[in-house]
């Protein structure tokens, strides 16, 4: 199940998302029968330095954060406000691109887009502000991949399938 999911996740990067960065795909993490811990994701209203200090316990710098966290291209809240349930954090959320980052910066966002206090304070904290400005989706695809392997401890038994996505699918 675990491979399944990391699958989909890259499928519906590069596929349903137009401009999506090539990610390579790897099969043969173990499923686990426990849930995840509570408090290992970010609340949305979390402050930047609470935020770099959670990712900053699992190896990720701030700078790796701020890529991460583009995923929020694509991405709609449904639970932060529920008077704004389905907006989209970027005015763009069909295409895997970098307006979630102008729309983070901007003074006031543009119409239809919901941002995360969260994300609003990392745009402004002095770790990550200046990888805002940058917003390269090869950053995203190189940080997703460290996130995609986080916790899996047989790493040497995994196998490349990144073959299995359809060439046609990426933007070259």
């Amino acid at each position: 199940m675990a491979d399944l999911i990391q699958f989909g996740a890259i499928m519906t990067a590069v596929t349903a998302c137009p401009g999506g960065p090539r990610m390579p795909f790897f099969v043969g993490r173990q499923d686990r029968t426990n849930a995840a811990l509570d408090g290992l994701l970010p609340h949305p209203t979390d402050g930047g330095t609470t935020t770099i200090a959670l990712f900053s316990k699992r190896s990720f710098s701030a700078g790796g954060l701020a890529a991460l966290i583009g995923a929020h291209t694509v991405s709609q809240q449904f639970v932060a406000d529920s008077q704004h349930a389905g907006v989209s954090q970027d005015p763009t959320p069909g295409q895997l691109d970098c307006d979630y980052y102008t729309s983070t910066t901007a003074q006031t966002p543009p119409a239809g887009v919901f941002l995360f206090a969260s994300d609003v304070f990392l745009a402004r904290h002095g770790d990550t502000a200046g990888s805002f400005s940058f917003s390269e989706l090869w950053a995203f695809a190189a940080e997703y991949l460290r996130l995609s392997i986080l916790g899996v401890y047989n790493l040497n038994l995994m196998k490349g399938c990144t073959g299995a996505l359809h060439l046609s699918t990426f933007q070259e």
